[in-house]
């Protein structure tokens, strides 16, 4: 694997992160600084419950992983399923989402998990998790749409937008990993590569990689139980995450609206961040967060996504480095770190 290679792009990537947010956090103050006025009002005790609910967003996050590997690594821990989840967090920031996959296929392959089995099956929770989102969505609709559609008609487009492009997304995906014509289709590229030398042993790799992904796939997508219990996993995961929203409004001590409000207005906006385009997940959220909730946040609407992000991006993310730093010779990175 090339990530374990590349200490140096893997710091550049975090340089990067550290401008943009400082990029982000100037724009800020320069627009209004009684923000930072707001925020150095909030208690730490507030600040530590929103830190639990990033993590705990997170916990279950490993919990859907082990869920998927424990039958196919033996002793396979949540401490294990944790280290997975946290060098997503980590290389979805430093390597612009590029590198989360690869980094995470390699840690299970020194558990014991074939590359291909590894890729496919950490390609399907992603496919998890996007489908729960919709299917979280689609039910806020059912339950929320006539108050919905009513109070914020300004999101009409994008929702619409927002649920075609996941769908395509979630149906491209599932195709990639399943369709036989896909497969063959590789495999006539694979074929086409020279034979001499190093590429027989590398098409051969590639080859079986391919067929441990489709094998993993089919066998996960038609467990009608394990379908069900992921899925369950992930609307517990992402109830979390929309109540975080709802936290920072009353540690602000605004309550535009109840509970189950919130978190539909919070799944509308996941839906949305989604499908837009980000630099190290920066950018989306941010566009989201101020189309859903500026209407009934007004002024507080910054305050209120400060926080936001601070539960579920920022600490998560430095939490990720230190938990990648303590495990990063398990992942074969080297001592340069």
């Amino acid at each position: 694997m090339e990530a374990q290679k590349r200490p140096h792009s893997l710091l550049k990537g975090t340089l990067l992160f550290v401008i943009l947010s400082a990029l982000v956090l100037f724009f800020i103050y320069r627009i209004d600084r009684t923000i930072f006025d707001t925020l150095k009002t909030t208690a730490p005790a507030s600040l530590l419950v929103l830190f639990l609910f990033g993590f705990a967003y997170y916990f279950f996050e490993g919990t859907v992983c082990r869920s998927i590997f424990r039958d196919r690594i033996p002793g396979f821990s949540v401490l294990n399923a944790l280290d997975i989840t946290y060098i997503g967090v980590f290389g979805n920031v430093v390597t612009l989402a590029a590198g989360s996959i690869p980094m995470q296929s390699y840690y299970l392959y020194r558990e014991g998990l074939p590359v291909g089995s590894g890729v496919g099956l950490m390609t399907l929770e992603y496919i998890f998790h996007k489908a729960s989102a919709l299917l979280y969505a689609v039910l806020t609709l059912c339950i929320q749409g006539d108050w919905i559609c009513s109070e914020f008609p300004q999101l009409r487009t994008y929702l619409w937008i927002s649920f075609l492009l996941c769908g395509i997304i979630i149906g491209s995906l599932v195709l990639l990993c399943t369709w036989e014509k896909i497969r063959e289709f590789a495999f006539r590229l694979i074929r086409k590569l020279p034979e001499k030398g190093k590429w027989s042993t590398r098409k051969t790799v590639w080859q079986d990689n391919l067929n441990r992904l489709f094998t993993e796939s089919r066998q996960l997508l038609q467990n009608k139980k394990s379908i069900c219990k992921l899925l369950l996993l992930n609307f517990l995961k992402l109830t979390v995450l929309y109540t975080v929203p709802f936290v920072c409004m009353k540690i602000l001590g605004v309550q535009p609206y109840g509970l189950s409000r919130i978190q539909a207005l919070a799944s509308l906006m996941f839906l949305i961040s989604n499908t837009l385009p980000n630099i190290a997940g920066i950018g989306s959220v941010e566009f989201a967060f101020f189309l859903v909730f500026s209407r009934c946040l007004g002024p507080l609407t910054m305050p209120a996504l400060i926080l936001y992000r601070l539960s579920t991006y920022y600490f998560p993310f430095f939490l990720s480095i230190f938990w990648f730093l303590s495990i990063h010779r398990k992942l074969g990175i080297g001592s340069q770190w």
